[in-house]
């Protein structure tokens, strides 16, 4: 009995390998979003977290008081909840973890499922912020795709903030960003430890156009 020893290790999807990561966009945009905004500002918000990897994002805004989606393809979710359950105590805000692929995004399910998980009628559904850090990592997902759920999340007074390490790539996705928002960039203001200014973080706030 017991496990089989040996052999090779099972392979792991590329994409999950990148979920299970704290990158660098992730750092700068937790650090603008705590330093760059009014003390309090953050409690009650409702924010929408796009490609939520491990979460650390998603809980620094519920530990400010927001109400927050961490979303990410379904086969990536098992690690953010994991770290939910870790972190509960931490956690001010409501916290739930929802599958979303932008490639397929289904604006009625997805709020249908935000609905029962915040326990509130589908038509109290509404986001304050929509969040993504490295969301459009040199080119290894569709910009086109992505573009279109953001516009579709973006909709009257939700504002998106972005935060992208730029490798070469992303500039492309950006520039077709700008054709479908006002966007205003950011500065990283004192940047945190740990955070390398050789590869350049662009932050946008984002405001349909």
């Amino acid at each position: 009995g017991g496990p089989p020893r040996g052999g090779a290790a099972p392979p792991v999807d590329f994409k999950l390998r990148l979920a299970w990561q704290v990158w660098p966009a992730a750092l700068a945009l937790g650090h603008h979003l705590a330093t760059q905004f009014p003390g309090g500002h953050w409690e009650g918000k409702r924010v929408l977290e796009l490609g939520t990897g491990t979460g650390i994002l998603g809980f620094l805004m519920s530990s400010l008081g927001a109400d927050v989606i961490l979303s990410d393809v379904a086969h990536a979710l098992a690690v953010v909840e994991a770290n939910i359950r870790v972190n509960k105590d931490r956690l001010r805000g409501r916290c739930a973890a929802l599958s979303l692929d932008w490639t397929a995004f289904d604006e009625a399910d997805f709020y249908g499922r935000v609905a029962a998980a915040w326990q509130v009628p589908v038509a109290d559904v509404n986001f304050d912020y929509v969040l993504c850090s490295d969301c459009i990592c040199e080119g290894l997902y569709l910009w086109d795709a992505f573009i279109k759920c953001l516009r579709s999340l973006c909709q009257g007074n939700t504002r998106g903030i972005t935060a992208n390490v730029i490798r070469g790539k992303e500039y492309e996705c950006l520039s077709a960003m700008a054709d479908h928002f006002d966007m205003e960039q950011k500065p990283i203001v004192d940047p945190p430890y740990g955070l390398s200014l050789d590869m350049p973080v662009l932050i946008y706030e984002l405001t349909g156009s």
